[in-house]
């Protein structure tokens, strides 16, 4: 409070001064499985001030990890918070585990806030596919794995579209198949879980 005793003429100024902008970051962890996609919402917040630009960046990623979105995104938390998205893509030869990730939010007058966030790379998800013969053939899988024959079972990526061809031996004729796909020709199979064939070879 200011008090002024009036005996003679007398000024005074007040001074108001801005509030400096602010922010907080919320930047969540990531994780991607080889071969696929995945996205990750930042989120700024605003703890005082006037709303103002922010820039946040993220930085080097793990081998066979690529950003897929810009960096250098840019959002104003105008209504108290706002938000951007990096997308990112992992090759299916991607290294598989967790880094650690660094992240800087830059915005005018105000010091760069840094940390890091988990990425982590997990395994294209495998399942079995094995095939039973009754009767005397041959089952072959395109892509390579089954060779029925000896090799009756293989494991595939999942997603993986796998053809199997029968070749009946000689004084037999190929039925059909049974099982995870049925008729008489190429049988498909799309690996999503273990699956089982039978093809009937028939004198």
């Amino acid at each position: 409070i200011c008090s002024v005793t009036m005996n003679a003429a007398k000024s005074v100024t007040a001074t108001f001064n801005l509030i400096p902008f602010d922010y907080s970051l919320s930047v969540p962890g990531v994780t991607i499985t080889q071969g696929s996609v995945a996205s990750q919402t930042v989120t700024v917040t605003k703890t005082q001030g006037t709303a103002q630009a922010v820039t946040i960046t993220t930085g080097t990623l793990p081998s066979g990890v690529t950003l897929t979105s810009a960096n250098n995104q840019v959002c104003t938390p105008t209504t108290g918070s706002c938000s951007v998205t990096f997308t990112y893509s992992a090759t299916t030869s991607a290294i598989i585990g967790t880094s650690s990730i660094s992240y800087t939010g830059t915005s005018s007058g105000v010091a760069p806030k840094s940390g890091t966030f988990s990425l982590t790379v997990n395994a294209i998800p495998t399942f079995t596919l094995s095939v039973t013969k009754t009767g005397l053939g041959t089952v072959t899988s395109n892509p390579t794995g089954i060779n029925c024959g000896a090799t009756c079972s293989a494991s595939y990526n999942s997603g993986t579209i796998v053809n199997l061809s029968a070749s009946p031996d000689a004084g037999y004729t190929f039925g059909n198949w049974s099982g995870a796909c049925t008729g008489t020709g190429i049988c498909s199979v799309t690996m999503n879980a273990a699956k089982s064939v039978t093809a009937t070879f028939n004198l």
